[in-house]
């Protein structure tokens, strides 16, 4: 059976809080010193700086590092080290997602996803993706305070994994330098509304 995540690092430390935190939030996980050996998972989080990038098989890649520059590959993941445990689920929640939605594509299975059409275009986003890009759409154009957006999905204030999910929802929504959220200082942010044509 495959495990939910298997972390490659051989950082043990940081190794072991990252496979605390997802066992608590209810995955099964394991931590392996490399890639030849570990065992078989749904994703695999790979620590850059102690282990070389390689794929394994048809899993999802996240990696992590203390540099700026994520890897050039397409479709990886990555964090910046240190990052907080929110950051590392929305990662996770973000592999599941893309994973799943790979494996509908290539079985013909209906989109489970939430789907959405921006600027003439389909764009899948997770549930909290969907949730963010509503509270922004539902304000017209109109500039969302930090706050507000934070109650709605987490009930409280959190600036990390809001600035997260701003920035997986641009990476959705902006193609070819179109801009697709407005950030305006200390009032929020806004969604930029694109007349569709028919």
């Amino acid at each position: 059976m495959k495990l939910d995540v298997c972390i490659v690092s051989t950082d043990r430390i940081y190794a072991q809080w990252m496979k605390l935190e997802l066992i608590e939030k209810g995955k099964s996980a394991s931590v392996s010193e490399g890639l030849a050996f570990a065992p078989s998972a749904k994703i695999y989080i790979i620590d850059i700086d102690t282990v070389p990038f390689a794929q394994k098989g048809d899993s999802r890649i996240i990696c992590f590092g203390r540099s700026e520059k994520p890897p050039k590959e397409r479709g990886v993941i990555y964090l910046v080290r240190p990052f907080t445990s929110d950051e590392l689920l929305s990662a996770c929640e973000q592999a599941y997602i893309y994973s799943s939605t790979l494996l509908r594509t290539e079985t013909g299975a209906q989109n489970q996803g939430h789907s959405i059409i921006y600027s003439g275009e389909e764009h899948i986003l997770t549930e909290k993706e969907h949730m963010l890009y509503e509270i922004l759409r539902d304000a017209d154009g109109e500039p969302v305070d930090r706050l507000s957006i934070c109650e709605k999905l987490w009930g409280r204030l959190d600036d990390n994994s809001l600035n997260l999910y701003i920035h997986y929802l641009r990476q959705k929504l902006e193609h070819n330098g179109t801009k697709a959220i407005r950030a305006h200082r200390g009032k929020g942010y806004s969604l930029i509304i694109r007349k569709d044509k028919n």
